[in-house]
């Protein structure tokens, strides 16, 4: 039985240390998700900022009118590029979130399965001290009433010897009584 509790203890502590492993590892995932994130916001502002310097002094040429329309073209399939990928990171980042929560209940049922194994083996141990203590006065006491009967033996012995004297003496003194 201890072996058992103990076996589920440790068993209990190392998926606690799992689930707390893989939510330090989820949590610093969606870190780096939000910061990718914000990189590529920073790249789509800094692709705007260009594509409209460029535009205003493409617009002063008639001959790059092509060009510009070209240009506006790609930078609109970037930004639509650039818009599913954020929308792809923030998918991932709520996926990495709606793990980590996942992870985080698992690890409180493990805290709470691992404190429950505990209760139950500290009743368990309180309750084998209590039969050891308990078997230890039984072994006393016994003890004691051995002593005891050990005593009452002798002294009946005794008091048996000590009749046997008297019923002697009681026999010899008849006896004398019959030989005056």
């Amino acid at each position: 039985v201890k072996k058992d509790e103990v076996e589920k203890r440790r068993i209990s502590e190392r998926e606690s240390s799992v689930l707390k492993k893989e939510n330090e590892r989820f949590k610093r995932e969606n870190e780096r998700l939000k910061h990718d994130l914000d990189a590529e916001l920073n790249i789509v502002s800094d692709f705007e900022a260009k594509y409209f310097a460029e535009v205003e002094e493409k617009e002063q040429q008639r001959r790059m009118t092509e060009q510009k329309d070209i240009q506006r073209l790609e930078a609109e399939s970037l930004k639509i590029e650039e818009r599913k990928k954020k929308e792809k990171a923030i998918e991932r980042a709520d996926i990495a979130e709606s793990l980590n929560i996942e992870q985080e209940k698992k690890l409180l049922d493990a805290q709470n399965e691992a404190k429950i194994n505990k209760e139950e083996f500290e009743k368990e141990k309180e309750k084998a001290e209590n039969e050891s203590i308990k078997y230890k006065e039984e072994q006393l006491k016994r003890k004691e009433l051995d002593d005891i009967k050990g005593v009452m033996e002798r002294e009946i012995w005794l008091l048996k010897l000590e009749n046997e004297n008297i019923k002697y003496q009681l026999a010899k003194f008849k006896l004398n009584e019959f030989n005056v």
